[in-house]
């Protein structure tokens, strides 16, 4: 499909432990570009195959600049160790110098320089790792923890990570290779993690039984447009003074006349953003802050509403809490993901388990239950269940509430494959409007 300049690529959609076709925990996004070639590469959480699933996508593991972790539990970030060392030991020595940025909760830095130091990854020497760490969320988890909030586990963490990490590199070649940034939290309560000219990346704390977090990834406002035509007729032609006129501000031309911003310029299209909410037993409203108004909202849901308690219990969610979570948040689309190996695809895509749609809600295991009570909650047919290697793009001009718009807008939020196997070659198709989505079954080929 057309890179319209922000795509969401499902990388691993399973609960714990990877499945079959299922892989661990991983969301790529591709934004900051103009073109599918200028774009940045960004992972949030990496669990363990990871790296094998960029090699069997379109997407490519060099690409990797970023990474944001939501929290510590092995299924979102066993698969760092390999991303790290695939991403920079590649690379020649005439290559450009490289940092791989990497976000998270209060232990990455211990666990990543241990496994880099006793594995003995050779890093190039225009090649570093940064971590950044946030600054008071173990405080804020164990806030919770006191006051005995549902979902946030029953137990602290005694094990000295900071301690560790201090004696953690020992050799002068990794404490230079990898260091290790601290971020405060913001007045708000959430992060600020990154920022450049196209995109800010914000985060905020979840109720897990582990510190944790759920990223916001928001475009900045756009300039305004001009309309060349319009200005021309106006009697300006193209020039340094349509920069002027993209800030809001009048041109006044040689001889008197007033040419108006308002006049000959079009509104930008709308700011975009994506959140990628981390595992949860109930959102915070700090994160609710940063995730308002979400054209695709990630939300895990690891079991049916028939077992809310287990879930709550576990830190996680059902679909009926993401359904009600993305519509007080005004969520456009909310896409399912992070499943027990229990619920298995459509049963349309499984002869052998056709059988199962003659069960009912609370006994049939397939994900399109999962579906119905995210789209009764969510009071909406907007809602995807994800699988591996699917991919949604995001219209300039942002994503419908309205379903129509996936029959009438030429330019609508498109889903595609990005699978590309035996042979390396992208394999894509349009999907039918989510209300009738289909859910690819894993073939022998994407195990």
């Amino acid at each position: 499909c057309v890179f319209t300049g922000m795509e969401v690529v499902f990388l691993g959609t399973s609960a714990g432990g990877s499945q079959a076709g299922r892989n661990s925990t991983s969301v790529a996004v591709r934004a900051c570009g103009h073109s599918q070639q200028g774009s940045h590469l960004w992972l949030f959480d990496c669990g363990e195959g990871t790296y094998r699933q960029l090699q069997n996508s379109t997407l490519s593991h060099s690409q990797v600049q970023r990474i944001f972790v939501s929290h510590m539990h092995g299924d979102h970030i066993w698969g760092l160790a390999s991303v790290i060392s695939a991403n920079l030991s590649e690379r020649s020595i005439d290559s450009p110098p490289m940092t791989l940025h990497i976000y998270g909760p209060v232990g990455l830095y211990a666990i990543l320089s241990c496994i880099l130091e006793i594995s003995q990854v050779g890093l190039p020497r225009n090649t570093s790792v940064a971590i950044t760490e946030l600054e008071g969320l173990d405080e804020w988890h164990q806030n919770e923890l006191e006051k005995k909030v549902p979902g946030c586990g029953h137990r602290r963490n005694k094990f000295r990570l900071d301690a560790w990490a201090k004696t953690a590199l020992n050799t002068m070649e990794y404490r230079d290779k990898i260091t290790l940034h601290s971020l405060p939290r913001d007045t708000n309560g959430a992060w600020t993690v990154y920022e450049d000219e196209w995109n800010i990346v914000q985060c905020a704390p979840l109720r897990h039984t582990v510190p944790c977090v759920g990223y916001a990834i928001t475009e900045k406002p756009r300039k305004l447009k001009i309309h060349v035509e319009k200005a021309i007729q106006a009697g300006l032609p193209p020039g340094r003074a349509y920069k002027t006129l993209q800030q809001g501000e009048d041109v006044t031309l040689n001889d008197g006349t007033i040419i108006r911003a308002t006049d000959v310029t079009i509104p930008p299209d709308p700011p975009r953003k994506v959140v990628i909410c981390g595992d949860t037993a109930k959102p915070t409203s700090e994160f609710a802050h940063i995730a308002k108004n979400a054209d695709i909202f990630v939300h895990e849901a690891t079991l049916s509403d028939f077992e809310m308690d287990k879930a709550i219990v576990r830190g996680h969610s059902t679909p009926g809490m993401a359904g009600s979570f993305a519509r007080s948040i005004q969520a456009k689309w909310l896409v399912l993901t992070h499943f027990s190996a229990r619920y298995i695809p459509s049963p349309q895509r499984y002869d052998a388990l056709k059988q199962s749609v003659l069960l009912d809600d609370q006994t049939n295991t397939t994900i399109d239950v999962l579906l119905k009570q995210a789209i009764s909650s969510f009071a909406s047919k907007n809602v995807l269940a994800a699988h591996d290697f699917m991919a949604l793009s995001i219209p300039r001009a942002g994503c419908s509430a309205d379903d129509s718009s996936f029959n009438h807008d030429h330019q609508q939020m498109q889903h595609q494959d990005q699978s590309n196997f035996s042979n390396r070659r992208q394999k894509s198709y349009s999907s039918p409007p989510p209300s009738k989505h289909r859910h690819s079954s894993p073939s022998s080929s994407r195990r």
